[in-house]
Order: C-alpha cells, then structure tokens, then sequence
C-alpha cells in the first residue's frame, strides 16, 4: 500500500524545545509558530487519511518544495523546480512533518519509518511552498 498527500504549508523546521519555569520547576514546551504549523498539517492528513493507525515497519519519502526567494526568479532562472540549500535544514522538517503525521494518527510512533527519504528544492517559479508526503508500508 503506497499513500501521497500534498500538505499546502511553507516547509519549516521543528524549532528547539523552550524551557521554562514555574513554581521553581522546569517546563518544556514547543514555539507558538511550531505548534500552529503542526496543528494546521494534523488537519490536512486527519483530512486525507481514513485508515487505521500503520502497524510495522514504514517507508517514508518528504518532498519539502519552498517558495522561491525573488533572486531566483528572474527570466535566465531555470522554470521547474531547483535544489534549495538553505534553511530550514532537511532533519529539522523531517522532525516537524513525522511528529504531525504521529499525532494524525497515520502510525502508532515515528520509530516505526525505517526507511527516510527527504528532498529540499525550490518550488517552480510563481509556485507556492508545500510538502509532498509519500508513505508505504514495508512488507517482510
């Protein structure tokens, strides 16, 4: 069973924990910016996903597409997609697109991705920013 969907949200990076104290006790907890970004990709998958929880070993392949900066649109620019090296770094958006897919219910935990495939590029010219999320159950 292979699944795709495609999450309409500039691609970020899962921020560092924040820490802070109350009555003396440490607390962490994650950045506004960060949980209003999962929150809106919980609902896209939620959505898109009518399935029971997957079980067992998983494939995971995230294609991060952001929006091109203004310096890479002019007319000797190339028109389809292009390698983006810059921010957010690939293993920050893993982080934030796997724990949006484990609280939408699609697999029990993300230990369960065995297989991770990630892809940063520029979105072609005039595009918006998204994530491409392809899932396969891994058959033994």
């Amino acid at each position: 069973m292979k699944w795709s969907v495609k999450i309409p949200l500039e691609p970020r990076g899962m921020g560092r924990p924040r820490l802070s104290t109350r009555g003396g006790h440490a607390r962490a907890y994650t950045a506004k910016k960060d949980r209003e970004w999962m929150n809106a990709a919980i609902a896209v998958l939620k959505a898109h996903w009518r399935r029971p929880p997957l079980e067992g070993p998983v494939k995971v392949r995230i294609i991060s597409m952001k929006s091109r900066p203004l310096r890479l649109q002019r007319r000797k620019d190339p028109d389809g997609a292009i390698w983006a090296c810059c921010k957010p770094d690939a293993d920050n958006i893993s982080k934030i697109v796997l724990d949006s897919a484990t609280y939408a219910g699609i697999w029990l935990d993300d230990i369960q991705v065995c297989d991770l495939q990630i892809r940063t590029l520029y979105a072609p010219k005039g595009e918006p920013g998204s994530i491409v999320l392809e899932i396969e159950a891994i058959r033994e």
